[in-house]
Parts: C-alpha cells; structure tokens; sequence
C-alpha cells in the first residue's frame, strides 16, 4: 500500500520522543532543526541568495539555539544534521539564521 504525504508509517512514528514514548530516538528539535536545514535549502535552491543571511522563524528554542550556535556536544542524530547545515550554507554561500517566535505573535505555536 503506498503511503500519502502526511500520514504516519509505524516504523518512524515509533522512534519518535513523547511523553507516550520516552525511550524514542527522535525528539521534536530534531524534526524542527532538520526543517529548517531543508527551508534554507529549498530558498537557496530557488533563488540565488550568494552571500545573504537566511532569517527564518522559529518557536523551539533549542533549534534557535543550535542553530544559531552551530555546535553540539550530543551524538545523536542532531550532530549528524549540523555538518549538512554547514556544506550546504558553503555551497549556497549564505548563512542561515533563527530567530525566536513566541507568543501571540506565534498563532500556529498556540493552537
């Protein structure tokens, strides 16, 4: 059976971290950085952005933290995403940049 965009398949949904499931392996910092690593690319991809700064949203703060910071000392799949955030701001010549989104200014976050 194939699978729709948006609908969940068992075997990553049970590697996902909830309150449900402690003992999973990917967090929602993880599936948040790995989007933005994807916007920056998919800005760059589409419009020539040579020496820009990518500004881009953000309402989890230890994404805006890690990005912005651009270590980690965790070797979890987080380490694996910083150096492919860093080859493709190298190979679009841009950097990539996130700011903290809270509050009522943040309507989707507080849904």
């Amino acid at each position: 059976m194939a699978h729709t965009f948006g609908e969940p398949h068992s075997h990553h949904t049970s590697k996902l971290s909830s309150s449900n499931n402690p003992q999973g392996c990917i967090a929602n910092s993880d599936l948040e950085f790995a989007g933005i690593i994807a916007h920056a690319n998919v800005l760059a991809c589409h419009r020539p952005l040579n020496y820009d700064e990518i500004w881009v949203g953000c309402d989890n703060t230890p994404t805006v933290n890690l990005t912005n910071k651009g270590s980690t000392t965790t070797e979890k799949d987080l380490a694996f995403l910083l150096p492919l955030q860093g080859l493709l701001a190298h190979h679009h010549h841009n950097k990539c940049c996130t700011i903290p989104v809270t509050g009522i200014t943040n309507l989707i976050a507080n849904i």
